[in-house]
């Protein structure tokens, strides 16, 4: 009911910026509630209101949550694009704090789309970031991450899971960005 009311106040006073700020936490609060298609529908407002205002930020950050909701609704290929565009926009903005939470997404994709150890080298490399900002990974979205890679670490074995995973921890900051990048791009068409 917040979101809403805040959308309405700053659509009565024209400010561009900060509706596409409520359509990025719409979106997420969409997502959260399993509503993919209304989290997309917000994303693509957002990105196209901040892309309007020179809000490179939450362009960037529109573009994560979108990757999330074509994630979602199997739309693989889409979710890669969106991703790989949100890692740039982090990277060119050295936006750390979003960015250790988008290695993770990318990681959970690369495991549905492509089921490759790279999963594994992604989210060591999320776990290097969250130690160096000191943000530690939630026990919840520690579980969630867990349950969403069980069977590719059951597929391809533990030993390759925690070898891939120590590798990632090893990467420097770019070096993940470009692998996850890459990983983005990489998923194939439906």
């Amino acid at each position: 009911a917040f979101a809403e009311r805040a959308m309405a106040l700053y659509t009565e006073l024209g400010d561009r910026r900060r509706i596409g700020i409520c359509h990025v936490n719409l979106a997420w609060m969409r997502s959260m509630a399993g509503d993919h298609d209304a989290a997309r529908e917000h994303c693509e407002v957002a990105i196209r209101l901040a892309s309007e205002v020179g809000d490179r930020l939450n362009v960037a950050i529109g573009q994560n949550n979108l990757g999330d909701a074509l994630r979602e609704v199997g739309r693989l290929a889409d979710a890669g694009d969106a991703y790989a565009s949100a890692l740039e926009g982090y990277r060119d903005l050295d936006e750390r704090g979003s960015l250790m939470a988008l290695l993770e997404d990318v990681a959970i994709l690369t495991a549905q789309a492509v089921a490759r150890d790279t999963a594994f080298t992604l989210v060591g490399a999320a776990d290097a970031l969250r130690s160096k900002l000191g943000s530690p990974r939630p026990r919840d979205a520690e579980a969630a991450l867990d349950e969403r890679l069980t069977a590719l670490a059951t597929s391809l074995g533990p030993d390759v899971a925690t070898a891939a995973r120590s590798t990632g921890r090893g990467l420097a900051t770019d070096q993940a960005i470009e692998l996850a990048i890459d990983a983005a791009r990489g998923v194939p068409a439906g």
